[in-house]
């Protein structure tokens, strides 16, 4: 948050639960980690936040969704008793809870696309901590190549002005990824009411 700022983003908070629409002048969003598993009635019946932030996808909006936002980001979310939510539908299919940790660690990604946070080739540290797996996933390209240990893997989607991963990416690995993300949002936000993005 602290890189955001320095490269001209003005932070404000919201809430997906609790919010019916995005802050006045939001021009991207980053959505982190979190356990979207535990409220997936109340994320599904936000109904209004839903069509807002789907709407102003659909124009280009920049958003960046990692682990539990990356989960919000799916089709949707199964929840530990099997019961789905749906959620904001902008990234291929669905996270389903499951009984034992998926994957924990230190990583490294490579970018092996442009996207709204690098060019094909950019390099970042990252860590993993997930128990859900996506599933109901079509034949899609991923977007990072990450690195752990001795395990090398592809994960993470790109539709559009959207990108969600399981990774929590460390920006201050490589700073230009904040960069890139406040220029994508100023790009959005060009012919609105503000110079500033947030």
């Amino acid at each position: 948050l602290d890189l955001l700022r320095h490269f001209g983003a003005e932070i404000v908070p919201f809430s997906p639960i609790g919010d019916p629409t995005l802050p006045e002048g939001v021009s991207a969003l980053y959505i982190g980690g979190g356990y979207p598993e535990l409220h997936g009635r109340d994320l599904a019946e936000n109904a209004s936040l839903t069509a807002e932030i789907r709407r102003r996808c659909a124009e280009g909006m920049p958003v960046y969704g990692e682990c539990g936002g990356f989960m919000y980001l799916t089709e949707g979310i199964v929840n530990a008793e099997g019961k789905l939510f749906g959620m904001l539908s902008l990234l291929p299919g669905r996270a389903r809870m499951g009984r034992k940790l998926g994957s924990l660690g230190y990583c490294q990604v490579v970018m092996s696309s442009d996207t709204i946070l690098g060019p094909r080739g950019s390099r970042a540290m990252g860590h993993v901590f997930h128990w859900a797996a996506l599933e109901g996933v079509p034949d899609q390209a991923r977007v990072f190549a990450v690195e752990k240990g001795d395990e090398v893997f592809q994960e993470g989607f790109a539709v559009g002005s959207v990108l969600g991963s399981w990774v929590h990416l460390h920006f201050a690995s490589n700073p230009a990824m904040a960069s890139r993300f406040v220029d994508a949002a100023e790009k959005y936000r060009f012919g609105h009411n503000s110079s500033t993005p947030k």
